[in-house]
Parts: C-alpha cells; structure tokens; sequence
C-alpha cells in the first residue's frame, strides 16, 4: 500500500513538473525577443546577427532579403546606421500578438512600435540549433501598418 502511494505521489509530482518544463521554452523564447529589443536599441548589429541561424531568411519590408547569418549582420549594420529613429534617439518595443512553442520550432507574431508612431508587424519563425538553443530561422516583416491592439 505505501508503495503504491508513494507512486502516486511520484507521478502526480510528474504531471505537476512537465508544464513548468514546457514554459521553460517559452521563456527561452521571450529572452531572445528581449536580446533582440536590446540590440536594436543598442545599435549592436553583432549582437542581433547572434540570435539567427546559420541559415536564416530575413525578408524586409521593400528592402532586399538577406540569407545567412553574415548577410543578415551586413543588412542590420546598414539598416541601424541610418535608421531616423535610431538617429533621434528613439526605442523599440514589441507588443506580442501570438506565440506557439514546439520541441524545436516556435513562432512569434506581434508588432515592432517605434516612439515616433511607426509600426512595423512581424512574424519571427524560430528553430532550436544543434546545442538547444532557439535562434530565428526567418523574419518578415510590413511597415508602418496599425500597431496590433489584442482582442479582449
């Protein structure tokens, strides 16, 4: 009898464990948004090109796509060195509209607001790399479209 109940115990302890695990995830993930956030608004190109993959696909609004890690840094050291809200001092933020985490392929969508009023909405598809780390395997993005409002 006890040790039928201290089996219940264990996998009761289980069930209460295993979801927690899941928005470990999850968090990994809304740390890697964060980096993201923090690099842009540091201007830091090497420190966004970080967060992708070796073979990531980055498809700007009305810009050219850049493909690969090295790519994608050259087109963020050109894109934060003349952005105008960069130039005026002005932060990121993103507002996350929907997130979904699998064991190695999640997705975020949500919009970029810039202080001046500008928008941009994305979507971010991520894939976890050999060592288990998320990285982003593909952004896209439109601009200045209405900042995403969450239905209630």
């Amino acid at each position: 009898m006890r040790r039928a109940l201290r089996v219940l115990l264990l996998l009761s302890f289980g069930l209460l464990v295993a979801p927690r695990r899941a928005c470990g995830a999850r968090d990994d993930i809304d740390e890697l948004l964060d980096r993201y956030v923090a690099a842009y608004n540091n201007c830091d190109a090497s420190a966004m090109a970080v967060l992708y993959s070796d073979d990531a696909v980055l498809l700007p609004n009305d810009q050219s796509g850049a493909r690969g890690r090295s790519k994608i840094e050259q087109f963020w050291k050109r894109t934060l060195r003349f952005d105008p809200a960069r130039r005026m001092g002005r932060s990121v933020s993103a507002l996350l509209m929907a997130k979904k985490a699998g064991t190695d392929v999640a997705y975020l969508v949500g919009t970029f607001g810039i202080g001046s009023g500008d928008t941009r909405n994305f979507t971010i598809c991520l894939a976890r790399d050999p060592e288990g780390k998320w990285r982003i395997a593909s952004e896209m993005w439109n601009g200045n479209g209405p900042r995403f409002q969450p239905a209630v």
